[in-house]
């Protein structure tokens, strides 16, 4: 993943600061417009239009950041990439997809989504709108929807595909073209037509989804991809919920995943065919190879050794 620098995340949150700042001297004027860009700049003392007065470094850099709840969604989302935290909390050893939403991705979306498109001054900050910030974002979501595919599926939930294909590329720290020639319904990478609504104007668009089990697969193939640690017992103690054998053999496999064993790993593990393997994935694989893949890979997760405490 190509996760952009605290420096340059914290620059570009300046810029699009003084383009709301700008918002608001517009919107209210006259000396309510200089209080409120003082409130949320931290800076007394500017005059005229926002974005000429900021417009050196050494003006810009004066914004004081560490006041706004903005920031700590910034820092804490960059925090959570760099540790490829899966839970609720960097380093925790859970497995949760809603705090990355509610705590990080909702807040800087609907920031980016409030700014404005308009530039009323010499120089034009609109752009700041797409800079390093819109790039976590799109890495925050892809991480998201990895996040979901593991912590449904490893709870017998897999009603949909969260993974798209730009999903997969900002993962894989790759170009969209480039993967596109690996995604088709009869290509490595499986494609799943459905719809999902944009929900706002920086989000992608999102009408073909990857097969789960062909994307993480795929993931932890390429060198350098790597998932955070879990606690041990959490993704057994999720399996022993679920009685469908072919339901618990898909969250088996999932979950071995979550734990970073590629499906042909688990195969030689457990003496079954790969093919075998990928029909359990599936959801029609043989009976015979489902309590194989299910004890080994519950074995594998209460038996890692691990600084962390067991699963309660």
């Amino acid at each position: 993943m190509d996760i952009p620098s605290i420096e340059a995340l914290e620059h570009n949150l300046r810029e699009t600061l003084v383009l709301k700042a700008e918002e608001l001297a517009v919107l209210a004027g006259g000396e309510v417009g200089a209080r409120l860009v003082a409130e949320l700049t931290g800076v007394n003392d500017v005059s005229g239009v926002p974005t000429d007065w900021f417009a050196s470094d050494v003006q810009l850099a004066r914004i004081d950041l560490d006041r706004l709840a903005i920031t700590a969604c910034v820092r804490d989302l960059h925090d959570r990439l760099l540790a490829r935290s899966l839970g609720m909390r960097v380093g925790d050893g859970w497995l949760s997809c809603d705090e990355i939403e509610q705590e990080a991705l909702d807040p800087i979306e609907q920031f980016l989504s409030s700014l404005s498109h308009v530039a009323l001054a010499a120089y034009d900050w609109t752009s700041s709108r797409n800079g390093p910030l819109k790039q976590l974002l799109h890495l925050g979501k892809a991480w998201h929807h990895l996040l979901e595919a593991l912590d449904a599926g490893s709870q017998g939930d897999f009603t949909s595909e969260p993974l798209t294909v730009t999903d997969v590329a900002n993962l894989a720290g790759i170009e969209e073209r480039s993967l596109r020639n690996r995604v088709g319904k009869n290509g490595p990478l499986r494609s799943v037509e459905q719809y999902r609504q944009r929900k706002s104007a920086v989000s992608h668009r999102g009408f073909v989804a990857i097969n789960r089990f062909d994307a993480i697969d795929w993931l932890l193939s390429r060198r350098g991809f790597i998932l955070g640690s879990l606690r041990p017992g959490i993704l057994a103690s999720r399996l022993e919920q679920i009685s469908d054998p072919a339901t618990r053999a898909r969250a088996a496999l999932i979950s071995g995943m979550a734990l970073g064993q590629r499906l042909e790993l688990i195969a030689n593990e457990t003496g079954c065919a790969l093919a075998d393997v990928k029909l359990l994935a599936d959801g029609h694989g043989p009976l015979a190879a489902v309590d194989p893949v299910v004890t080994y890979v519950m074995n594998f997760d209460r038996a890692r050794l691990s600084n962390t405490a067991p699963a309660e």
